[in-house]
């Protein structure tokens, strides 16, 4: 608490940008992620090109299951980067992967959240393309084909129809225990 109060001071005082990046990291370390992430923002506001750290604290926080912070840090981002950016790309593919896991760690599914997250996966595909970069969304946009709207031959067909790379296709239907014929 003290070093806590110390830094915020210091901070207010000289405006300092070392300051800030160890009260992160302070925050960081007491799993409060949301006032880390909110220092991280004003560290870009002031002081710019602070996006890399914004995405490995929104990676952090995926990873510690705050999904609300990591969804803010990911957005932020979007909101900030040009479309054709990594850090664009990037943060447009985890907040799929949040809104994948969060749909899948729900007890009772709709087919209308389904389907919502279906046509999201159709779009990011579409917009990003089929690339190494977007193998996870492929993988979870077949699952959910599969597993919750009995679609397997849909999933295998949009994977031999879009896809040119047969060994890819093959990985990908072994990790969904299909037969690739």
């Amino acid at each position: 608490k003290t070093l806590n109060k110390l830094l915020i001071k210091h901070i207010q005082k000289n405006n300092s940008y070392e300051s800030s990046k160890l009260l992160v990291w302070l925050f960081i370390q007491e799993n409060r992620f949301e006032s880390a992430l909110d220092y991280e923002i004003s560290i870009d506001k002031r002081f710019g090109e602070n996006k890399t750290d914004i995405l490995t604290l929104g990676e952090i926080t995926f990873k510690n299951q705050d999904y609300t912070t990591a969804i803010k840090a990911f957005k932020y981002i979007l909101n900030k980067s040009h479309k054709n950016s990594y850090a664009y790309e990037y943060s447009a593919i985890q907040l799929l992967n949040i809104d994948f896991l969060i749909l899948k760690n729900k007890k009772q599914k709709t087919k209308i959240e389904i389907k919502k997250l279906i046509e999201q996966y159709e779009n990011h595909i579409e917009v990003l393309g089929i690339k190494s970069e977007t193998i996870p969304s492929i993988k979870n946009y077949t699952y959910l084909l599969s597993n919750y709207l009995n679609k397997a031959d849909t999933a295998i067909v949009f994977l031999k129809t879009d896809i040119p790379n047969k060994t890819l296709i093959k990985v990908l239907c072994l990790y969904m225990r299909w037969s690739y014929i």
